[in-house]
């Protein structure tokens, strides 16, 4: 008997569900596909974990010769698609790879592109129409060059893909990561016309910018997306340069769960409370929203609004340049977990890297509270759940009671991040009135600190040579040891001033080109001779964690 009549006799005494559990711990790294060419049988047993997720190449599809795609013999098993890189865009003009150049004025070849679009859209809706198991697709477009290994083309997805997509009967999840439209991008009449009830749709930009720069088609196919499937939407994330919040104030959500605002804020009317109020099920809100130049942050809920309004499973919490006056904090439910009152961008980067803003065209602003002004929003906020806390502010005569304020309101508290700039000429920092504030959390486990020592390095004093290699001066060198001195000192004051539970601190140092930003420091307890228990914060020279892993590192 030969080993693959051997194989397949054994595994036909499985029934499905077992074979099923048995390729799906095959698949990872490899694993399922020599087993899948042992013969016939057992091929067509894998097919549903091995085709279940499918990743093509965007320029593949978005061609006028004719789009290559997944066999049709494999499209009862796909259930998530990944499209990546850039769409070759043969509906606008632009040099393609042989140099010569689409005219698109010319009568017969507006003809032929069009034919040739409507071609790509029909062949597509039958393919995605016939994948009765599709439920997810992402679509990841490049902005420059090296994020793929061909250089990136025209920005966008092509309308009639995008149409086609969303037709999708099955479709529940959208992702869709790069810039949705090209500048040239002009939708036809009718070319939107059916929409899948989405469940969730996230859009992600991944570049920061201006407000005037978003083009009408962007605006027009989120408004298509907002006005069908409100009613269905569980989670939505959008740019907020192109989210018509004046629409969506029109409308009920009543199972949205998850809503995200990032960007360039837009002042709009009404204010966003109008649009959240009608989202009763909340459990997320997250409002990451840049403030232009000379402008001054709005409050989310005005106070002269008379609004009924609960949110009674919302759990997390995200504000950027929170106002004082905003009445959202008076209305908070004691259901909170998490919530961060911050700048965004962070104020140190405004500061520290101003060349990034400018090198975007980006005219913004930042626009720091006092510690006063983040004591009177707290003030406002009953949250005995609350396990994580992050702010951002400038000392000024209530630091100490701000600090005090946090230790004793939020006594569930397990991760602690504050970002804190010192006062005009500060020179110490209190460390001790800090860490006596915090005593009272009990389960603090993780407390992230940017305390803006007056001594942190130059951003940029790590070096690129030729090579790309990153090396220090001497001068440079002793700027960094001199730093890890007053770090490990405020690390091992406020280690023996907190509470047992707290098992790392990290402080901010910022610098350019430098994986790490957030240096670690252990805290480690140990018995004198005496048998007293000594707590000690020892610097970790590897990451405990990578930046991007630290929780809730993504607020």
């Amino acid at each position: 008997m030969s080993d693959a009549s051997a194989t397949k006799d054994t595994l036909h005494r499985l029934n499905g569900d077992v074979l099923l559990i048995v390729f799906e711990l095959l698949r990872p790294n490899r694993r399922l596909r020599p087993l899948s060419l042992a013969c016939k049988w057992i091929r067509e047993a894998c097919c549903p974990v091995l085709f279940r997720h499918c990743i093509i190449p965007s320029s593949v599809v978005d061609r006028l010769e004719g789009p290559a795609f997944i066999p049709c013999s494999l499209w009862p098993y796909v259930c998530t698609i990944l499209f990546f890189g850039t769409f070759e865009r043969p509906d606008v003009q632009w040099l393609t790879a042989d140099l010569r150049s689409y005219d698109r004025y010319d009568a017969q070849g507006t003809v032929r592109h069009l034919d040739g679009k409507k071609r790509i859209g029909d062949f597509l809706r039958t393919a995605f129409n016939s994948m009765t198991a599709l439920h997810s697709i992402d679509i990841s477009v490049p902005l420059r060059e090296g994020e793929y290994l061909e250089p990136p083309g025209p920005p966008g997805v092509p309308p009639y893909i995008l149409a086609a997509l969303l037709s999708t009967p099955s479709l529940r999840d959208l992702e869709i990561r790069g810039p949705l439209c090209h500048p040239d991008d002009c939708l036809q009449r009718g070319l939107f016309s059916d929409l899948a009830n989405l469940s969730n749709f996230r859009y992600y930009v991944d570049f920061d910018r201006p407000a005037v720069h978003i083009p009408l088609a962007e605006r027009e196919e989120i408004s298509f997306i907002v006005d069908r499937a409100h009613h269905f939407l569980e989670e939505l994330h959008l740019s907020s340069e192109s989210a018509p919040i004046a629409r969506m104030a029109m409308y009920r959500w009543p199972v949205m769960q998850d809503f995200l605002l990032r960007g360039e804020r837009v002042i709009s009317t009404p204010p966003l409370v109008c649009v959240l109020s009608k989202m009763p099920c909340l459990r997320s809100i997250t409002l990451l929203l840049a403030e232009p130049t000379n402008g001054d942050a709005p409050p989310v809920w005005p106070p002269a609004l008379n609004l009924q309004c609960e949110w009674r499973d919302l759990e997390d919490l995200t504000v950027t340049h929170p106002n004082p006056e905003d009445e959202l904090y008076s209305h908070l439910p004691q259901t909170l977990n998490c919530l961060a009152l911050r700048c965004w961008p962070r104020y140190y980067k405004h500061s520290k890297f101003p060349e990034v803003f400018a090198e975007a065209g980006l005219q913004w602003s930042s626009h720091l509270l006092s510690s006063s002004q983040m004591l009177r929003i707290l003030r406002k906020i009953s949250a005995p759940r609350l396990v994580f806390l992050e702010v951002e502010f400038k000392a000024d005569w209530s630091d100490a009671q701000l600090f005090r304020h946090i230790g004793a309101s939020f006594s569930s508290l397990v991760f602690l991040r504050i970002h804190r700039y010192r006062a005009e000429g500060e020179e110490e920092i209190p460390l001790i009135e800090i860490g006596r504030a915090l005593c009272p959390l009990q389960k603090l486990q993780v407390l992230m600190l940017h305390l803006d020592f007056v001594d942190l390095p130059r951003v940029d004093v790590y070096e690129r040579e030729h090579w790309g290699d990153l090396e220090l001066t001497p001068e440079r060198e002793q700027q960094l040891r001199d730093s890890d001195a007053t770090l490990a000192h405020a690390a091992n004051v406020l280690a023996s001033l907190l509470g047992p539970s707290l098992e790392c601190i990290y402080f901010l140092r910022p610098v350019q080109d430098y994986p790490r930003q957030w240096e670690p420091f252990l805290i480690v307890r140990s018995m004198d001779g005496d048998g007293n228990c000594v707590t000690t914060a020892e610097h970790h020279s590897v990451a405990l964690l990578g930046d991007a892993d630290l929780p809730y590192a993504s607020l």
